[in-house]
């Protein structure tokens, strides 16, 4: 038990120290049964095919009955059971029969009481033989190096050798040199800026799965993340912004490098470094540029707006006729370059049954396609042909500074606007006053303001502000509507000190 203790005692530490790293769990055995005396460690790991020695040998160690044993035993592999036959002679090669010997199985750098594995004593039998099996749960990887030795006697409880020793070999289970290997299954190695990508990474050490050990991935100019390996595996999501090839390293860490320091513990290759790389695209944006009606069909016109090609995708329109029922169809949509735009055709329900009620139409309406904007993916419409290709301004901020103030103009449409007007006003008893307008300058963009724009307009107003303090002021844009828009409704704020969107 106190060999027990001191290994979890060490464990435990050991895993505090690199606990952002991973996690184990390791399960201990101590069977006291006098008659078969297995004294083992089981680890969670699974099944490793070792280096053997050779299956029979034969000994004459120096002895004072000239005895001489040949052992044989099965295949050895860690972790699985080997029986060991054992014969002996004498100095004339007559078998020594109904003679009892010691026989020990012993993890070779175990120094604490009572020793690790299996220690009982057999009688030969009428051909000198007696035979002996090992537990594979002794041999689960905590020891490199097993010695079995045949003697007179052996303590059953401690594993103590007593009277001579006939015969002297070991079994070397260590993992040798050049045996972990690292895979990756990725899910993509194509993605999107932004899109994750999964990665499973796959450790074995001689074929057989580790289950000890973890990863250290590192990625974009030194970024690293560290995960456990689990069965033999462990997973890693990414995703980046960075276009091109990303490439990234991966070093497999052993568990057991650290417990180098106590001799005898089986230990893989400490440290690999394999790498891959993953290539991100730019992002597609796709829009419904246009809708037009013909007869009972639409024809739709698809753009991507984006800077990538995007991959094909559905369209789905539908009508509401009632509060929770609708009637739709679907299309499928090519893939489309970047800047390119496609028309499709909806053959659509009669027109009489739906020419009262609201039309909407949604491109990607399953986000199957991985796109910069899912937000700009729907519109609705009646019986009117359908413009999405229009600017959309609108004010998003307001401050005051003094008597002016600094208003943050946005173009939320999918083209650019023309120059526009602004007119500033309040309410005062009911009646208009202070009433401005001037033509809006887009400063360094020039004549027009681009689609996803935005821009400050400092407004001068010509009265003081303690004469409007208290009463509500409103800011238009493009008032007189001479500026064509996809929406109208979003160009008058109200406010009296300040505005924000929310």
């Amino acid at each position: 038990m106190k060999k027990l203790l001191f290994l979890t005692t060490f464990i435990f530490i050991l895993f505090i120290s690199v606990s952002f790293a991973y996690s184990a769990d390791i399960t201990t055995k101590d069977s006291n049964d006098i008659e078969t005396k297995d004294i083992g460690i089981a680890k969670t790991s699974t099944e490793i095919e070792k280096v053997t020695t050779p299956i029979a040998t034969t000994q004459s160690i120096a002895n004072s009955k000239n005895y001489t044993v040949t052992v044989n035993h099965t295949k050895a592999e860690q972790g699985k059971n080997i029986t060991f036959t054992v014969t002996v002679k004498d100095s004339k090669g007559n078998p020594v029969v109904n003679t009892p010997f010691g026989f020990t199985f012993r993890g070779r750098s175990d120094t604490m009481k009572p020793l690790v594995g299996r220690h009982v004593v057999e009688r030969t039998n009428s051909n000198g033989v007696f035979s002996v099996t090992v537990d594979g749960k002794i041999t689960a990887g905590w020891f490199d190096y097993w010695d079995f030795i045949i003697c007179d006697s052996v303590d059953r409880n401690t594993g103590d050798i007593i009277g001579d020793i006939y015969y002297n070999n070991t079994i070397d289970f260590t993992i040798k040199s050049n045996t972990t290997t690292m895979t990756f299954d990725i899910s993509k190695s194509k993605v999107y800026q932004g899109e994750f990508t999964q990665v499973i990474a796959r450790v074995s050490s001689n074929g057989i799965p580790v289950t000890l050990g973890y990863l250290v991935w590192t990625y974009a100019d030194g970024k690293s993340v560290t995960t456990r390996i689990i069965n033999g595996s462990s997973i890693f999501n990414y995703n980046s912004y960075i276009l091109g090839r990303n490439i990234i390293n991966v070093t497999y860490i052993s568990i057991m490098g650290p417990l180098a320091i106590l001799p005898g513990y089986v230990i893989s290759d400490p440290n690999i470094v394999k790498s891959f790389s993953i290539n991100v695209n730019r992002l597609p944006d796709l829009v419904i540029a246009k809708i037009t009606r013909s007869g009972n069909n639409y024809r739709v016109t698809i753009k991507n707006m984006g800077k990538g090609r995007s991959t094909k995708t559905e369209l789905k329109l539908w009508y509401v006729y009632k509060k929770s029922r609708h009637k739709s169809k679907i299309i499928n949509v090519s893939a489309l370059r970047a800047g390119q735009s496609k028309t499709f055709t909806v053959k659509f329900f009669k027109f009489s049954t739906h020419k009262n009620f609201r039309k909407f139409a949604h491109i990607n309406h399953n986000k199957t396609a991985f796109e910069s904007n899912h937000d700009n993916n729907r519109v609705s419409f009646k019986n009117a042909h359908y413009n999405g290709l229009l600017p959309d301004v609108t004010i998003t901020k307001v401050v005051r500074q003094g008597n002016n103030y600094v208003v943050t103009i946005s173009n939320q449409g999918l083209a650019s606007s023309k120059i526009f007007k602004i007119a500033m006003w309040y309410i005062a008893k009911k009646k208009v006053r202070g009433a401005v307008e001037s033509d809006v300058k887009f400063g360094t963009y020039g004549k027009r303001l681009p689609a996803g724009a935005s821009m400050d307009l400092t407004i001068p107003y010509p009265f003081k502000y303690k004469t409007h303090a208290k009463y509500f002021k409103y800011i238009s844009l493009n008032p007189d509507k001479k500026v064509k828009e996809l929406n109208y409704k979003n160009n008058l704020v109200k406010f009296k000190n300040s505005f924000k969107v929310k």
